[in-house]
């Protein structure tokens, strides 16, 4: 299955690239991607961050501690809502202040781009919030799950393609605003899932143990800061 997800994910991607060009236009394409870009540049810390998420979770998972792999997601969760909270008030701040000052784009569509920006910011925001809820499927080992969600974000996005091609709308943010649509429709997904297939992600009760918060926020500092020089 995780190969038929990745044929499928690299096949749309190549055929959506070319259409949303065509669509959006090539200026339109180059503000979309210039100005998500600078979101997107710190995608790196969702992959990263979800690394050293997965190895606590495996961990706990290893020496069957339930009770232990509750506090974890828990700590986990609250981590990345916190991570969260902090990119959308840097990136709505120091990062739309970069877009007005520094950013050089076409008059006519300088508005637009501020749409672009923060839908694109928001859209990030899932991402992150995501991470620890695909980081326990994978723990978990439930490939197939993970490749079936794949596969749907990969579907989704071919519709945004699709009503891009038919929608009499403002074609780049239609494209923004669907992008987060898709992001938002993703995390609702693996929220449900996890909710309901496995013990430790209810969030009825909050479980928390600082020493398990320490650790995890000790690798992960460790790990980001590793991906960081790799891409400087």
């Amino acid at each position: 299955m995780l190969y038929l997800r990745q044929i499928l994910v690299l096949f749309v991607s190549l055929f959506t690239v070319r259409i949303v060009l065509d669509v959006l236009g090539v200026e339109d394409y180059g503000v979309y991607t210039v100005v998500g870009g600078i979101v997107s540049f710190f995608s790196f810390l969702s992959g990263s961050m979800a690394s050293a998420t997965q190895r606590f979770f495996s961990f706990a998972l290893g020496q069957k501690d339930f009770e232990r792999l509750k506090r974890t997601f828990t700590v986990n969760l609250a981590i990345y809502i916190s991570i969260a909270i902090i990119a959308l008030i840097l990136l709505d701040s120091i990062g739309l202040w970069f877009v007005n000052h520094y950013l050089k784009l076409p008059p006519d569509r300088f508005e637009t781009a501020i749409w672009i920006y923060h839908f694109s910011v928001f859209t990030f925001v899932a991402t992150i919030i995501t991470t620890p809820l695909t980081s326990i499927i994978i723990a978990h080992e439930d490939m197939h799950i993970y490749a079936y969600m794949s596969i749907l974000e990969t579907a989704l996005k071919l519709g945004v393609v699709i009503m891009l091609v038919y929608v009499d709308f403002e074609k780049l943010k239609l494209y923004s605003i669907l992008l987060l649509v898709v992001s938002v429709i993703n995390f609702i997904c693996y929220l449900v899932i996890c909710s309901r297939k496995y013990p430790e992600c209810q969030f009825r009760k909050f479980y928390w143990d600082q020493t398990i918060f320490r650790e995890v926020l000790g690798f992960t500092g460790w790990t980001l800061f590793g991906q960081i020089t790799t891409v400087g």
